[in-house]
């Protein structure tokens, strides 16, 4: 009885989703497609986004770093001057 009592159930259910979905089955198919394109092209936008912002604080990087090794290779060459007026001295 249970089995039975599901199973109309069932068909009942799906019989009225047909009679009263909104669209028809190509509607439906378009919609979807529809949305899936608009999910790539936000997601393609994303990543377009975050590879450039991954790219500017790349080169600011890479400034940095090379300011950081100008400024020890001046204080080597300073601290060579000190060193060697001290030992001619």
């Amino acid at each position: 009885m249970k089995l039975t009592s599901f199973l109309i159930g069932m068909s009942v259910g799906a019989t009225a989703a047909v009679l009263l979905a909104p669209a028809s089955g190509d509607e439906t198919r378009d919609a979807i497609s529809q949305r899936a394109e608009e999910g790539k092209r936000f997601a393609r936008r994303k990543v377009d986004n975050l590879r450039d912002s991954a790219s500017r604080v790349v080169a600011k990087g890479k400034q940095v770093v090379s300011r950081q090794v100008q400024a020890v290779a001046d204080a080597g060459e300073g601290a060579k001057e000190i060193y060697v007026n001290e030992v001619s001295s």
